[in-house]
């Protein structure tokens, strides 16, 4: 059994806090109530360079203003006055919405966790109750529910919005650096099992999750089994499997790593002011890897990291 040597390359580039970026509105949600008003939900897309991210409002409480002027920044510059300001659980809560709604995740994704159809809720919808979300975490905003929409959406107002505020959101901490770790371990220790498999192995990550895949046969458990292998933590044990008595394989650990997922995106004013604040949304593409290379032979052990 031979495993090669494990190496980390980047495969994007990954925008950085302090980029400066050019914000406009973009994706349109529903109009929100809280019983007295209406507000528009909405995506807004905020660009740097050829890269163009999406985030929502974090900022109930001021208006939003088309600029080229706006930048990334860590959340201890938020310029606001509500919760976000220095309440570290809500921070962390509105950066899990961030990263598990819609468009961080597939609208598919949210409807699944959520457990309601597309004509229940629709992506508009999402976007409304996503919204609401954040909104009720940082300003307090009260959600009555959809001021638009058909009576089924409106009937299932709050399912997405209960969700994302609900048990599973056990906040996600600020993202605070682009050099992402990610490599496997048990290389040296790692043997074939009587039923094909090959492991243990785990990641050495500071990833909140890492995806592994095998350009042939499959990533398993210590039983032989598949597992979804695309949120795989640090220290998690996982196998690879392969019938063949003889053969070779790469196995591929992929993490994302841009540093502005949920950054905040300030406006500044002329007049030492800020326009509205939003938080970007999380982007998985911009990913980091790591190989392992397999070469094996019956039962036969050689181990080499060269």
């Amino acid at each position: 059994l031979f495993f090669g040597a494990a190496h980390v390359a980047p495969t994007a580039s990954a925008q950085e806090i302090g980029a400066k970026f050019s914000i406009t509105e973009d994706e349109k949600g529903y109009k929100v109530t809280d019983g007295s008003k209406t507000i528009l939900a909405e995506l807004f897309s905020a660009t740097s360079g050829s890269e163009k991210r999406l985030a929502y409002c974090n900022e109930l409480e001021v208006n939003f203003h088309e600029t080229h002027d706006a930048y990334a920044a860590k959340w201890s510059e938020f310029p606001g006055k509500n919760k976000f300001k220095d309440d570290e659980t809500v921070r962390r809560k509105v950066n899990w919405i961030a990263a598990n709604s819609y468009p961080a995740v597939s609208y598919e994704t949210v409807l699944q966790k959520a457990g309601v159809t597309s004509a229940q809720v629709s992506k508009k919808s999402v976007i409304a109750q996503t919204q609401a979300a954040i909104w009720n975490l940082g300003s307090g905003f009260d959600y009555k529910g959809l001021a638009e929409g058909t009576a089924e959406e409106k009937a299932n107002a709050k399912k997405v919005y209960d969700y994302l505020l609900g048990p599973a959101n056990v906040g996600r901490a600020e993202s605070t650096s682009v050099d992402l770790q990610v490599g496997f371990k048990g290389k040296d220790s790692a043997k074939r099992q009587a039923n094909g498999t090959f492991g243990p192995f785990t990641l050495d990550t500071n990833a909140d999750s890492v995806e592994v895949t095998a350009e042939t046969g499959q990533v398993v458990d210590k039983n032989g089994n598949a597992f979804p292998a695309n949120e795989i933590k640090n220290g998690q044990e996982f196998y690879f499997k392969a019938e063949e008595q003889a053969g070779s394989a790469k196995l591929i650990a992929k993490a994302a790593s841009s540093e502005v997922n949920g950054a905040l995106i300030i406006s500044p004013t002329a007049n030492n002011n800020h326009y509205q604040t939003l938080i970007v949304t999380h982007d998985k593409e911009k990913t980091k890897e790591a190989e392992l290379y397999i070469e094996w032979k019956g039962t036969n052990a050689r181990l080499s990291t060269t």
